[in-house]
């Protein structure tokens, strides 16, 4: 075969010779649909104009060189989902050529096996995002495909690019710019639509699926619209673990015994799983909105914590329990500073965190630096206290009825800061009043006097479980320091003895053996005599400078104030929030009940006075209805008695105008004459006047009579 005609020679220099690494990027485990130049060049133009696409099918791989750097940071971002299939695409590094096999032998053909074996390790799935983050040397194909023609690059629609400057909890301002969207509506609709084809069987292609839809609704740009003024997500996230989360967890096998099934080989039982903590990076993507807790899931999720893991019967070591309730916790913490949110809730599940943490300070004192880290714990509740700090100053005081407890321990714990009184006086008035900021005010003082019998005697007689667990760090410290002080005191030139007994109960050590451990620390020794144990002081044999001892638990002075269980304790606020509200809903019911009652006795009052005003008004009634009556019968006796007179004076009447007439007749005719008649005439009419003058008279004095009766 003619050497000039071998495809092998035919490359004469890599594929990533010629290539501008800062505005190329390679494409790995690329879908068959895009090997197509034509598909090829229209999906990568929507991200820039496109100057070189060089593909190589049979490893399944293409080079993209666009026009600007800008343009390949978009296709780095959102180039990786095509038709429903997720490939990798990373940013293309110069190699620096080796001399290899190929390089020597002209006729050296790559094995396929080989190939198949690189190719699969290439697209072994990471944990956050399926895009390598490492440059690895690649393997050109023989034969480079014919480069593109330039042509005009397809319009798509794009969007701005935003920054976004949430202000989180703690009071810092962190700035996230959100990448320019590259899909349209339709096309992601598109997109989605071919995704929902895919048969998922497995938990590893079920998060596969669910990483391709969240990649295209990041290219999109609509996922995460739901954002509060601030910029923050809101989240709607309704499960203690998401489910994309929960499948990656059980395809890479990383459960915790707590969240396995019991008695079952580490099976995740879902309901159990809960969202880790992960770690804030630069190329970390911003969290969808339903891959974030809302507050009222946070709660139940602290919940379930504090009721079902913290004091848990299952067979886990305590550096196991230690490790699963912080990483659970600070996940917590992580959601209410990506979502910003500053509300009761909220403010309720810091303190919580907060109270574990001052927990575990003193039980897990004793476990080996590998298992517990004291000083990450102590870091852990500082910051829980500072993110409290910037919550308080941004509600209102019935959002936080705490505040107190919590100023007092972030007191205790800045008790060697020199302005611890100046912090002290930042503090409102009844806060600086109150018996936390007063207990940690007399603690200072002790330490500031070196009165180690008084700080050990508050601590005993006065402060609370969490304020002792706090205390814990101070111990050995205030213990070194009273030592040292005895031994100037006590052995100012040579040796003298001190009761064992006293430097015990002084400095409230557990047992004799904690105390001989400690002395011989700092270089001192024990006389044991029939009577009692003493210590040899000698200034000449006494470590001032020794390396500090290390902590141990205190059973006796702290962990003995605790009379309930570790969930119990750290919602302890909670439990006695939920105990006042009780009692006041108690009050409320008896206050109600006295109500009920007076307002039952006001009724019957009521009641009797107005049937009492009823009898009297049916009473008066009746009173002027007899009234009317007699009223009546009197009008009736008065109008029977005007009748009767005026019968009778029309009978008189009658009886006159006769007695006229006839009289008026028998005159009449005793005269004839006309004369004498006239005369008589006339008499008779002046004696009908005044008979008339009388009638009326009689008449006027029956009326008279009538009106008087």
């Amino acid at each position: 075969m003619d050497t000039a005609s071998s495809p092998v020679k035919k490359v004469k220099s890599p594929a990533l010779d010629n290539i501008n690494t800062k505005t190329s990027v390679i494409c790995l485990k690329v879908p068959e649909g895009l090997f197509d130049a034509i598909t090829a060049k229209k999906h990568f133009t929507k991200f820039g104009r496109v100057q070189k696409i060089k593909l190589f099918p049979k490893r399944q791989m293409c080079i993209i060189e666009y026009d600007q750097p800008l343009s390949a940071e978009r296709a780095v971002l959102n180039a990786g989902a095509f038709d429903g299939f997720m490939f990798d695409v990373t940013r293309t590094k110069g190699q620096i050529r080796r001399k290899s096999r190929k390089d020597d032998d002209p006729d050296w053909v790559p094995d396929s096996d080989v190939e198949e074996e690189l190719s699969a390790m290439r697209g072994a799935p990471t944990y956050r995002v399926p895009r390598q983050k490492g440059e690895r040397k690649l393997k050109l194909p023989t034969k480079v495909t014919t480069l593109l023609p330039k042509r005009k690059p397809v319009s798509t629609i794009t969007r701005i690019k935003q920054t976004v400057t949430p202000r989180t909890a703690t009071g810092e301002s962190s700035s996230v710019t959100v990448a320019s969207t590259s899909l349209s509506t339709s096309e992601a609709a598109a997109e989605l639509y071919q995704l929902r084809s895919r048969v998922s069987l497995t938990p590893d292609e079920q998060w596969r699926t669910l990483d391709a839809r969240d990649r295209i609704l990041r290219a999109w740009g609509g996922a995460g619209s739901r954002v509060k003024v601030g910029g923050a997500t809101i989240g709607t996230c309704p499960d203690m673990c998401p489910e994309k989360e929960l499948l990656h967890r059980q395809a890479e096998h990383q459960v915790m015994t707590l969240e396995t099934i019991p008695d079952s080989d580490g099976q995740l039982e879902p309901w159990r799983a809960v969202k880790q903590y992960s770690r804030s990076s630069a190329d970390q993507e911003i969290p969808m909105c339903y891959e974030l807790r809302p507050a009222h899931v946070l709660t139940r999720t602290c919940a379930y914590l504090l009721n079902e893991i913290a004091d848990t019967t299952r067979q886990v070591t305590l550096a196991d329990w230690f490790h699963f309730m912080w990483d659970r916790f600070r996940g917590i913490r992580k959601d209410i500073t990506q979502q910003a949110l500053c509300c009761a809730d909220s403010i309720r599940l810091v303190e919580t965190c907060a109270r574990f943490h001052a927990h575990c300070a003193a039980r897990l004192a004793d476990l080996e630096h590998t298992q517990f880290d004291q000083k990450l714990n102590t870091d852990n509740l500082t910051k829980c206290l500072q993110t409290l700090k910037h919550m308080y100053a941004d509600v209102g005081p019935e959002l936080k009825p705490r505040e107190a407890e919590f100023r007092g321990y972030i007191a205790l714990l800045n008790l060697g800061d020199s302005n611890f009184w100046w912090e002290i006086k930042q503090l409102p008035k009844e806060i600086q009043k109150s018996p936390s900021i007063t207990f940690a005010i007399q603690v200072f003082t002790a330490l500031d006097n070196n009165n180690y019998v008084k700080f050990f005697r508050l601590i005993n007689e006065k402060a609370t479980y969490l304020q002792a667990c706090i205390l814990l760090r101070y111990f050995n410290d205030v213990r070194a320091r009273a030592l040292a002080r005895i031994v100037k005191a006590y052995a100012p030139r040579g040796g003298s003895r001190y009761p064992a007994n006293e430097m015990m109960s002084a400095l409230a050590f557990e047992s004799v053996g904690s105390m001989k451990s400690f002395v011989n620390h700092y270089g001192l020794r024990f006389s044991k005599t029939e009577s009692e144990l003493t210590i040899i002081l000698d200034r000449n044999q006494f470590i001032e400078d020794s390396d500090p001892y290390p902590l141990a638990r205190a059973v006796k002075l702290i962990e003995s104030k605790r009379q309930s269980t570790v969930g119990e304790k750290a919602n302890e606020a909670e439990a006695k929030l939920l105990e006042v509200k009780k009692k006041e809903e108690e009050t409320m019911l008896k206050m109600q009940q006295q109500e009920e009652i007076r307002r039952r006795e006001e009724e019957l009052k009521k009641l009797e006075k107005q049937k009492q005003l009823e009898e009297i008004k049916k009473k008066e009634e009746e009173k002027k209805q007899e009234e009317l009556r007699i009223k009546k019968l009197e009008q009736e006796k008065k109008a029977e008695l005007q009748r009767k007179a005026l019968e009778e004076e029309r009978i008189f009447k009658e009886k006159v105008e006769r007695d006229s007439q006839q009289c008026l007749a028998d005159l009449l005719e005793e005269t004839n004459n006309e004369t004498i008649q006239d005369e008589a005439m006339i008499q008779l009419e002046k004696q009908l006047e005044e008979e008339k003058k009388k009638s009326d008279e009689l008449e006027n004095l029956l009326r008279a009579a009538l009106s008087d009766v």
